[in-house]
């Protein structure tokens, strides 16, 4: 699978050690990656979920190139974020660095 994987405005790059991700698309609005390791939900051209645990980087940009999601494991540890809002509200600019 060629890199960087284009999946509703974003550009999904990652680890190749990872090796290529299982794509399933319910339906145009909502994307999911999964590796091994790793998930990565795309609702609506955003990203809601992602996961990852073991030896692994997936980076996710939009079209201007701005990093919207960068996550990184070195295999000690496992992380993940989600991003939920109900009708009437909203989240941005979500930003988070944890070690």
């Amino acid at each position: 699978m060629e890199m960087p994987l284009s999946i509703q405005g974003l550009l999904v790059t990652w680890d190749p050690q990872m090796g290529d991700p299982t794509i399933k698309s319910p339906d145009e609005t909502v994307t999911v990656l999964i590796w091994q390791h790793a998930r990565i939900i795309i609702v609506n051209g955003e990203v809601i979920t992602q996961t990852l645990s073991g030896t692994g980087f997936f980076i996710i940009t939009d079209a201007e190139g701005t990093v919207v999601v960068e996550q990184r494991s070195s295999g000690q540890g496992n992380s993940s974020q989600t991003v939920q809002a109900t009708n009437g509200s909203t989240i941005t600019g979500v930003k988070q660095t944890r070690n």
